[in-house]
């Protein structure tokens, strides 16, 4: 959402940063993999887990929206947000379907 609208320039430093960062909490995640596979094996709070899932549909869901208004139509954050909000909906069912 930071990109939309902004030069090439800056649009290319913000995806490098988005990259930076998803690579970090893909790192967090595999340790955390690891630390549940060799160590703890408890189950994670399926209602935590539902409210976050909850919250980063209603941020798709409004990111999609200021995207739609938006004047410079970028394409490629829409269908990324998209993705995610149904990514979202699929987590909150398959989390009520475990539990």
């Amino acid at each position: 959402m930071f990109a939309v609208g902004r030069t090439l320039i800056k649009k290319k430093r913000i995806a490098k940063l988005a990259g930076y960062f998803q690579i970090t909490l893909a790192i967090i995640g595999f340790i955390e993999v690891l630390r549940r596979f060799f160590g703890d094996k408890e189950l994670p709070d399926f209602s935590t887990m539902i409210i976050i899932s909850i919250f980063a549909l209603i941020a798709n869901g409004i990111c999609l929206y200021i995207l739609q208004k938006s004047k410079s139509k970028e394409e490629a954050s829409m269908i990324f947000t998209s993705n995610d909000a149904i990514i979202n909906l699929y987590q909150i069912k398959f989390i009520m379907s475990y539990k």
